[in-house]
């Protein structure tokens, strides 16, 4: 994680050319009366000040607890159901792999920056996960199955449970990586919709249509899982991009438009999460889903405006509360680990198991990311360090 660079070199929005970044301009789309409108509010917006690292910390306990809490045979925390983690990590890849494709000096430097975000965890997961497993629980690894599955992990088919390790713990080795894929595909498609929307003006009109046309996909795709769930294609359908895009997409739409995030979201955090809530207890009412990775569209566009308001409300408070320590990848891709073992022993109580998981994997996380994840990150281009939250 990159560390803060001093105040005085702070994004301000009232320079257009500090946050043009050279490559793709920051006010492409807008057009010029909100451009200077937002010039003339003369406020020190910072694009960098921000409560990002606290929004995927609590995105990643966020799925840990509910984890835990299932798999150990207790009820959700209320309301936690709907503020899910994963949608929330989505949302906020959308705003900040945009904002880093922007700043990347080139194409060759964007994937090596995404590189060093994403494999070098994820490849020691990997390598934890199967000694742990060991511990308990008797799989071969000298046959063309395992191979396979190996090179899957340590590429992109992280989503991939073969048969033999669908008997320990939860039924997989490490399941929660199925978004792993899912956000690779995100990083690859970055530079195509920049190809594309610069064709179209960066027109939000276009962009919009996307997530709407999108959010439809991603609503058929949970209505049908009951019926088609088992049916391979819609299997591997199920572990693209398309059916998630509604949330990444408003997530660049964000990003594109931060006239809007000043104007109507900064500052507003306690406004949006009583209309989230409406919205919410509306769509119940009507017996829509607004729970987990299922939350329909309506319920998803609410949220996505209620993540990135609380990015940029009370920063000065809560902006560097972690003092750029971002151990929040660390719980999501290792928590599933503390939980397959504790399942597999079957030692303690659930209670006890729930403590055991929070307290290891945190403390995992922190050794990750002090001693594999922040020296592998500072090895990312020198132009993109002074961009804190470009580590998603």
């Amino acid at each position: 994680m990159e560390k803060e660079v001093d105040e005085s070199k702070s994004i301000s929005v009232t320079n257009k050319d500090d946050i043009s970044g050279g490559k793709n301009d920051f006010y492409d789309g807008l057009n010029a009366d909100k451009a200077s409108l937002f010039l003339r509010k003369g406020e020190q917006f910072s694009f960098r000040l921000n409560n990002f690292d606290l929004l995927r910390l609590f995105a990643a306990f966020q799925v840990l607890m509910g984890h835990s809490l299932d798999y150990f045979g207790f009820s959700r925390i209320p309301l936690s159901v709907y503020l899910p983690g994963v949608p929330i990590f989505f949302v906020i890849s959308g705003f900040l792999i945009s904002a880093s494709w922007e700043r990347s000096p080139s194409l060759s430097q964007y994937i090596k920056n995404r590189v060093l975000r994403i494999y070098p965890a994820l490849w020691f997961c990997l390598f934890l996960s199967l000694f742990v497993a060991s511990l308990t629980y008797t799989f071969e690894v000298f046959n063309v199955e395992f191979f396979t599955w190996l090179v899957a992990q340590l590429t992109i088919g992280q989503f991939y449970n073969p048969e033999f390790f669908k008997g320990y713990g939860a039924g997989g080795l490490n399941g929660s990586l199925w978004t792993i894929p899912i956000e690779l595909q995100f990083y690859l498609l970055i530079p195509i919709i920049y190809v594309i929307m610069r064709k179209c003006n960066w027109s939000n009109i276009i962009l919009f249509s996307f997530v709407i046309l999108f959010s439809v996909i991603n609503y058929l795709r949970y209505y049908f899982q009951p019926v088609l769930g088992d049916i391979l294609i819609f299997k591997l359908f199920s572990v693209t991009i398309i059916p998630y895009l509604n949330m990444f997409l408003f997530g660049v739409v964000l990003q594109k438009n931060m006239w809007f995030v000043e104007r109507f979201l900064a500052n507003k955090v306690l406004h949006w999460l009583m209309v989230y809530l409406v919205i919410v207890f509306a769509t119940g009412y009507f017996g829509i889903t607004n729970q987990g990775n299922a939350i329909n569209p309506i319920s998803a566009f609410f949220l996505s405006l209620l993540v990135i308001s609380a990015a940029y409300s009370y920063v000065n408070k809560f902006g560097n509360v972690l003092k750029g320590n971002d151990i929040s990848y660390g719980i999501y891709i290792y928590h599933m680990i503390a939980i397959n073992f504790l399942l597999s022993i079957n030692m303690f109580t659930p209670a006890t198991n729930v403590v055991i998981t929070i307290l290891s994997v945190t403390v995992v996380a922190i050794l990750s990311w002090k001693y594999l994840e922040q020296p592998m990150l500072s090895l990312k281009s020198d132009k993109m360090k002074w961009f804190k939250s470009s580590r998603v």
